[in-house]
């Protein structure tokens, strides 16, 4: 291998790489950032980075991953930053992603992420950074947030959160960013804010 000291890798786009060359990439142990955005990353694909203990950055979002994916990346134990954005995990194997303890930033923004994947986050402590635009996330799932008290930026655009949910945003005191733009909230919700 010659590349021994790369860090750093972004694929995004490429959508003409095949599956057997991700065993290469999964040689490239010290790699610490990974950017494969719309690349055409499955489950065979992802199974075969799976030797990239050093893994902190994440970059899946669009790629067609399913469920065995998700348990490709708990291996990535020292993952802090994963984007699916637009990846079609199911919300149940989502809610794996509970266990990905040292992840700060999370985006499943247009994914499926149900109420019920969302309150399976709950351990998540070192989370800073959430993006659930376009999630079927309600008011039920905004309990989990009482968990989630690190939170400084968290985007619930498009959800079906509500005046309810907007209250359980109360306990969020490091919040620096909040979006709730498309969402189903009235002038009591402005009052929960205060």
């Amino acid at each position: 291998m010659c590349l021994r000291k790369l860090q750093r890798l972004k694929l995004g786009w490429c959508i003409n790489l095949p599956a057997e060359e991700f065993a290469h990439l999964g040689n490239l142990t010290t790699l610490r950032e990974l950017h494969l955005t719309r690349c055409g990353v499955n489950d065979e694909c992802l199974g075969k980075l799976g030797g990239l203990a050093d893994l902190r950055i994440l970059s899946l979002a669009g790629c067609p991953i399913a469920d065995k994916s998700v348990d490709t990346l708990l291996k990535f134990q020292k993952l802090k930053d994963l984007n699916l954005e637009w990846c079609t995990v199911p919300s149940p194997h989502l809610a794996k992603l509970g266990r990905c303890w040292e992840l700060v930033n999370l985006n499943l923004g247009y994914t499926g992420c149900t109420d019920a994947c969302l309150l399976k986050l709950f351990g998540l402590s070192k989370l800073r950074s959430l993006n659930l635009d376009s999630c079927k996330i309600t008011d039920e799932g905004t309990s989990v947030f009482g968990y989630l008290g690190g939170l400084r930026y968290l985007n619930l655009s498009d959800t079906h959160v509500g005046n309810a949910g907007v209250a359980q945003l109360r306990g969020l005191r490091h919040l620096e960013e909040l979006d709730l733009s498309y969402t189903a909230i009235t002038d009591q919700a402005l009052d929960h804010l205060k």
